[in-house]
């Protein structure tokens, strides 16, 4: 039943965002991938901000609900299944359509997936002038089967757009690029790192000073050069904007932690080996002493659980002094991993209040430490709130609403 009405529910919803990009007419930027979709998104439309009027949703509104959601700028029901409140949303849908005084020129959109064939729903509706793809990796294997079956999902939002631009730092979409001659951009390969972890960095001959401090992060911002300059923001605006960007929440934000550390928030999603292993080099880079990993189960890999969680905890064991791990798989298979391996201090915690607690305990001044992991039974952000100088900074952290602390303590009721 509950699936029946959520494809109902879909489907009034592409009839309404349909009639709407119909009525108005925006140029539309898609983006899709299997990581950095929301910071690219982010990027774009900070970027695109400085010259046009641009609609774009903060948060995860990707989904064939979600995605028309966003577009209406209307917040889906807290329950998801009350018929009554699904008609109050389209009350305020509809009455947007008929009296919205809508001026947006451009709509930077973000397309998820979770199954094949969802990407066809987004595409009934949405046109995009420019298709974005920013990696495609084994995330969310469970729900789409094989890496193939998510590039061939991912890559239709490419294929359907007047402007395809696709990250040749990811081996499959570099193939793409070289079979079709589709735009493509790239991390930058002229980077510094000053002193205080930040980066700079030459691209498209745009000098950036930027704050963020992960080079993986940066494809988000070149990104964000290519569709600026396909819009004609002027270079000086694109300077700007990228140089005063904060890091989106919970995705390697910097703050200051217990006895003179340093700590590196990257709780918002771990999703895949690649995005687990980009983090952890960027750990073993950042200036510092000991470098500490708190890093939770690798949920939704499928049938590549075992394998990817091995991958990682080796290695692991060659870039950090000390790893924490919190859940199950974890501690079964990616701390094995380590230990065999030759990492010596290891250990693990079934939950992240403990994790976070004992790390507080062996803090020293100059440490770095890692928190990385994301929801389902990991919470690795709960975790960080032990190790925070300043403890008002837990409110900055991510799944902080009333809804999402209920749902922690219920798993965890220390937190």
């Amino acid at each position: 039943m509950k699936r029946i009405l959520q494809s109902v529910i879909a489907s009034l919803l592409r009839v309404c965002a349909r009639k709407l990009l119909r009525k108005h007419s925006p140029k539309i930027v898609a983006i899709t991938g299997s990581v950095g979709k929301t910071s690219t998104k982010f990027a774009i439309a900070k970027v695109l901000e400085t010259t046009y009027k641009v609609g774009w949703h903060e948060g995860n509104y990707n989904s064939e609900v979600g995605l028309p959601l966003a577009m209406f700028e209307v917040e889906a029901p807290s329950k998801a299944t009350s018929i009554i409140q699904w008609i109050r949303v389209f009350a305020k849908i509809a009455k947007k359509l008929v009296n919205w005084d809508y001026s947006y020129e451009i709509l930077v959109l973000e397309l998820g997936i979770s199954e094949p064939g969802e990407m066809d729903h987004h595409l009934q509706f949405v046109k995009p002038d420019i298709g974005i793809v920013t990696a495609v990796q084994g995330a969310h294997l469970d729900g789409m089967g094989s890496l193939d079956a998510v590039f061939q999902e991912k890559i239709k939002v490419a294929n359907a757009a007047q402007y395809a631009l696709v990250n040749i730092d990811n081996t499959l979409l570099l193939e793409y690029a070289q079979n079709t001659g589709c735009h493509t951009y790239n991390t930058p390969t002229k980077i510094t790192r000053t002193k205080t972890g930040t980066l700079q960095y030459l691209y498209d001959d745009l000098k950036i000073s930027s704050k963020l401090i992960a080079p993986y992060q940066l494809s988000a911002q070149t990104a964000a050069i290519h569709v600026a300059k396909r819009f004609d923001v002027p270079a000086d605006s694109i300077v700007d904007s990228l140089e005063t960007m904060e890091p989106f929440k919970g995705r390697v934000v910097l703050y200051k932690g217990r006895n003179d550390s340093q700590l590196i928030d990257d709780t918002y999603n771990n999703v895949s080996v690649l995005a687990a292993k980009a983090s952890i080099a960027n750990l073993s880079d950042f200036p510092g002493k000991r470098k500490i990993l708190i890093l939770g189960s690798l949920n939704e890999m499928g049938a590549g659980s075992q394998d990817g969680h091995e991958e990682v905890g080796a290695f692991a064991a060659k870039h950090v002094d000390i790893l924490i791990t919190i859940g199950d798989m974890a501690e079964k298979w990616l701390a094995a991993s380590a230990k065999k391996n030759g990492l010596k201090e290891v250990v693990s915690f079934k939950n992240p209040v403990d994790a976070g607690g004992y790390v507080a305990t062996i803090l020293k001044k100059g440490d770095v430490v890692l928190t990385k992991g994301s929801q389902n039974g990991v919470y690795s952000e709960e975790a960080l709130k032990k190790l925070l100088k300043n403890p008002r900074d837990s409110i900055t952290l991510v799944r902080q609403s009333t809804q999402w602390l209920d749902l922690k303590r219920k798993q965890f009721p220390s937190i």
